[in-house]
């Protein structure tokens, strides 16, 4: 693989596992070589990086929804998939163009968007009024003044699925409890023989209350782990309507209640055949 002369700074890192090279930025205050470190070695995501090697195609249309520093787009890209990546955050929006670039090998498989990823479509909104709906209201708290554009996912699969079949990481920090209450994008995704690779972020959207009070404080522990127990068991049975829940590791997920458990236990991350 041949890289852009001009870009500085950067360092490259081999993938073994699936025999890839890549450039990447490295910076101290961002994505520093600690994490790139853990990229390196495959500690990072390992199940997310097992299941593009297994399923990505050139038929396959990637959706890197919370890209991030753009790891797994570049991954789908170099296996072949055409690439549509979401960053809402300008500062990781630009570590994400930065490493796409100095990989021209893949960067013209690769669409990049500073947008957040929803059920509606808007050309510009302050991050901070989407928290709940399509952010967390703890991921971002330096950078709820930005704007960024609102992107329909429902469209953006119709647009780019044609002939391709959609692969759809969802990594949204707690909105997707949101987004996946929508019927229609639900439908979609069936309709498109979809996977979809989820990782839940348990009260994300809805943080615990701390107060110094001790009792008001085990209280609001038990409300908060009632409450995300809810919210996992509506989730797992709007899903299960339209697809068959899988843990990463593709052991089905066969109850509400298994899905809620496992959940509270730290299982964060599922595989969704649509």
């Amino acid at each position: 693989m041949v890289f852009d002369n001009d870009c500085d700074n950067f360092r490259t890192i081999e993938l073994e596992s699936i025999n890839l090279r890549l450039k990447i930025q490295s910076e101290s205050s961002l994505y520093d070589d600690t994490f790139w470190d853990k990229v390196e070695s495959g500690a990072y995501e390992p199940d997310t990086l097992f299941t593009l090697k297994r399923y990505v195609t050139a038929n396959t249309a990637f959706f890197d929804v919370g890209a991030a520093a753009g790891v797994m787009t570049l991954v789908a890209a170099s296996l072949g998939a055409k690439c549509i990546s979401y960053e809402p955050v300008e500062r990781w929006f630009k570590a994400l163009k930065k490493n796409i670039d100095c990989n021209p090998k893949v960067r013209e498989q690769i669409v990049s968007k500073q947008s957040i990823v929803s059920n509606i479509e808007k050309s510009a909104v302050a991050l901070h009024d989407q928290v709940g709906l399509s952010i967390s209201s703890i991921v971002y708290p330096e950078n709820f003044g930005e704007v960024s554009s609102v992107v329909d996912l429902r469209k953006e699969i119709l647009d780019n699925c044609k002939v391709l079949y959609p692969l759809v990481k969802l990594d949204i920090e707690g909105a997707e409890y949101m987004l996946l209450r929508d019927k229609e994008l639900l439908q979609i995704l069936q309709e498109k023989s979809a996977i979809v690779i989820l990782a839940i972020h348990p009260g994300f959207f809805r943080p615990m209350s701390k107060r110094k009070k001790l009792l008001t404080l085990k209280l609001n522990k038990v409300v908060f782990i009632f409450r995300n127990y809810i919210d996992n068991y509506k989730l797992y049975k709007n899903l299960i309507s339209y697809c068959t829940v899988k843990r990463s590791n593709d052991v089905e997920v066969l109850s509400a209640h298994k899905f809620c458990t496992m959940a509270a236990a730290g299982v964060y991350e599922y595989n969704l055949y649509f």
